[in-house]
C-alpha cells in the first residue's frame, strides 16, 4: 500500500507509536521511528533490527537542533511524505492552583511543542513537493475537560488548533493534517497504571495505526483539519 513512501513516526516506542511503527512497515513504508532511548528500541525493535526498512533515530523533539537532525536524515533518503506525531505524556494530580509551572511546561513541550517542531520542519520538505499528510494524537479530554488534569488538557487542545492552523496553511500544496482523539488507549502502560478498569472498553492501538494509514492514503486526500472522536466504550 505504502511502497516507495517515506514515514516518521514520533514516540516509536511507546504502546501506539510502536504499534504504528509495525503497521507502516507492514505496509511497504520506510519507517524512521524517532525514539529517546536505545535500550527499549532494541528491546521493542528486537524482532526488526535488521529490517531495511525500518530506521531508528534517536532524538529529543522538544530540541529544535535534534529535530532538525531527524529531518536532514529522512531527506536523505527520499524526504518525508507522512508524520505521525505520536509522541507525549500524561501527568494529573494538582489543581491548576496547586500547579507547578514545570509540570505545565513540560506537558506542554511534550505534548505540543514537539508537535510543532516536527510539523514545522516535515512542512519545509513537503511544501517544496507539494505532497504530504501529517496525523497528530490529542486526546478526548481536550473536549471534555476534568478537574486535576489541566496540564494534559491544555496541551492537548493546543494540538488540535495547532492541527487546524496547519490546515489551513497547507491545504493548497496537496498537504493534510489531521488529528485523531483517543479516550483510554489500551496499553500495557496503562492497563498497569489502571488494573480496575475494563480494558474492553479502551481503544485498541491497531485501530488507530489503521485510522491514520486510511488518512495517509490516497482514499483521504480530501480530508483536511479533521478533528476525529476516537472514544471507544469509554
Amino acid at each position: 500500500m505504502f511502497e516507495g513512501k517515506n514515514v516518521v513516526v514520533t514516540g516509536a516506542t511507546g504502546g501506539l507509536g510502536s504499534v504504528v511503527v509495525r503497521y507502516f512497515l507492514e505496509n511497504g513504508a520506510h519507517v524512521f521511528a524517532v525514539y529517546r532511548k536505545d535500550k527499549k528500541f532494541k528491546l521493542v525493535f528486537k524482532d526488526l533490527l535488521k529490517n531495511k526498512n525500518l530506521t531508528g533515530i534517536k532524538a529529543d523533539i522538544t530540541d529544535e537542533k535534534d529535530v532538525q537532525k531527524i529531518f536532514k536524515i529522512v531527506k536523505k533518503n527520499g524526504g518525508v511524505d507522512f508524520l505521525i506525531n505520536c509522541a507525549g505524556g500524561y501527568y494529573e494530580g494538582e489543581m491548576i492552583f496547586e500547579l507547578e509551572e514545570e509540570k505545565f511546561d513540560e506537558m506542554l513541550d511534550v505534548n505540543l511543542r514537539s508537535a510543532f517542531l516536527c510539523s514545522k520542519w516535515a512542512l519545509r520538505d513537503m511544501i517544496p513537493k507539494r505532497y504530504g499528510r501529517i496525523v497528530n494524537i490529542s486526546a478526548m479530554l481536550a473536549l471534555k475537560p476534568s478537574p486535576g488534569k489541566g496540564a494534559y488538557i491544555v496541551s492537548k487542545a493546543g494540538l488540535i488548533s495547532l492541527t487546524e492552523v496547519i490546515a489551513e496553511e497547507v491545504k493548497d500544496f496537496n498537504i493534510t493534517c489531521n488529528v485523531i482523539l483517543p479516550s483510554i488507549i489500551s496499553t500495557e502502560e496503562n492497563k498497569k497504571s489502571m488494573p480496575a478498569m475494563d480494558f474492553s472498553r479502551w481503544v485498541e492501538p491497531i485501530e488507530i495505526a489503521k485510522l491514520i494509514s486510511f488518512l495517509c492514503s490516497e482514499d483521504a486526500k480530501n480530508i483536511n483539519g479533521a478533528v476525529i472522536k476516537f472514544p471507544g466504550k469509554v
